[in-house]
């Protein structure tokens, strides 16, 4: 597979340019050596993976050694394999602030359980990078869900969609090595990606003995229905204690394979539910962690949720844009699939379905948002397998899931 442009790309080398430490964290198998290593020819900067034994020892017995001997500018891939590197690597910054010292990349958050994190305020910038976008794979431009909050639903690039075509790439998913295959080939290629984030990953950053139990929970987190994350319910199926259950959520969040899509709040409203949902990040695996495909209409609306979910997730990261993601639901059981938030406050509700026939019924929960977001409301919009952007009143508008990856096109204002 010829190599596939990044998003993000942009993104690490401007904070390269300014920033003492760079780190370019995500999921294991999403790229992230591929982006460092096409670094290299750019700069004057030594490469070296933690993944091999020799540099991962030596780094281990003399952390400070380790940094010293570089001198200049050094990419050091697979960082959390030795978490103590960064003491050593903040005191080489606290003695030289040269922006574009370190690039480190990780398959884990590195910080996640270290106050380092604080010590090195001012001196580093993380990007995450998530598995391929839709326009990654389709080598067009990078789609801004930031224009959904001033350009018309109308003026929004898009084009006509069919289910089946929705489905495909809901099911293939977005990890590279994923994407180059097909069929019975790239379920192989799921199954030892599991094996490898277990084995490598979850084992490295835990003392737990049953590694079996975590893709067993993988599958139940990827059949549930409503998403809302249940540990009760969870521990009981997987039959251990919730303490044991929320220890092994995290360790899957720290690892990029389970992402936990918060709920919006407002304030003075109580009548709203607070909990997460929990999603398998990437849709290609949750669909082969439940042997669904793109002929499994039972797994449909979640699966296509999920994958619109993580694909918005993904285009925000990826270009720095400063919106926050989350889910509505209230206890009167009206819900939004998601709800993106801006810098303003101010709020676009997004609704996933599966049908290309929408209805006035489909609008309930974004009528419902709209109502507790006041002025705040944008608009609300319907993804869905159709043709074209249909107004449904003010400011609600079903439209094309196309517009997730149609190139982006001059549009007037809303």
């Amino acid at each position: 597979m010829d190599l596939l442009p990044r998003l993000l790309l942009p993104a690490v080398a401007d904070a390269l340019g300014d920033t003492p430490v760079v780190v370019v964290h995500g999921p294991r198998q999403s790229g992230k050596s591929t982006l460092v290593r096409n670094l290299l020819d750019a700069r004057d900067a030594r490469y070296v993976t933690l993944d091999d034994l020799g540099p991962r020892s030596a780094a281990t017995r003399d952390p400070e050694g380790f940094v010293a001997g570089f001198g200049g500018a050094v990419i050091i891939d697979e960082i959390q394999r030795v978490p103590g590197l960064v003491l050593a690597i903040k005191a080489a910054v606290d003695r030289d602030r040269a922006p574009g010292r370190f690039l480190l990349t990780g398959s884990a958050d590195v910080f996640a359980r270290s106050r380092v994190d604080e010590s090195l305020a001012g001196r580093r910038e993380t990007l995450r990078l998530w598995p391929l976008t839709q326009t990654e794979i389709d080598r067009s431009p990078g789609v801004d869900p930031g224009r959904w909050f001033d350009t018309s639903p109308e003026a929004l690039p898009q084009s006509p969609v069919t289910l089946e075509d929705v489905l495909a790439r809901v099911v293939r998913g977005g990890y590279p090595e994923a994407v180059a295959r097909d069929g019975a080939r790239r379920d192989r290629w799921f199954a030892g990606y599991l094996d490898e984030v277990v084995r490598f990953e979850i084992a490295d950053r835990s003392a737990i003995e049953q590694l079996t139990e975590v893709p067993t929970l993988l599958r139940l987190v990827a059949a549930q229905d409503s998403g809302l994350l249940n540990a009760t319910r969870l521990a009981s199926d997987l039959q251990v204690s919730p303490s044991t259950l929320r220890r092994y959520l995290t360790l899957l969040t720290e690892v990029f394979v389970v992402v936990l899509h918060p709920a919006w709040a407002h304030r003075g409203h109580t009548r709203l539910v607070k909990s997460p949902k929990v999603l398998v990040a990437d849709s290609g695996l949750s669909a082969f962690l439940t042997g669904a495909d793109s002929a499994s209409p039972e797994r449909v609306g979640s699966l296509l949720e999920a994958f619109v979910i993580s694909e918005l997730r993904r285009l925000i990261d990826a270009q720095g844009l400063l919106l926050d993601v989350f889910h509505f639901r209230s206890h009167a059981q009206h819900e939004v699939d998601v709800v993106l938030q801006d810098r303003r406050g101010r709020v676009v509700g997004i609704e996933v379905k599966s049908r290309a026939s929408i209805r006035s019924e489909d609008f309930r929960g974004l009528r419902a948002i709209a109502e507790v977001a006041g002025d705040r409301f944008v608009r609300g919009l319907v993804l869905h397998p159709g043709r074209e952007a249909v107004p449904y009143g003010a400011d609600l508008w079903a439209v094309p899931l196309s517009v997730l990856w149609t190139p982006p096109t001059a549009g007037p204002p809303a």
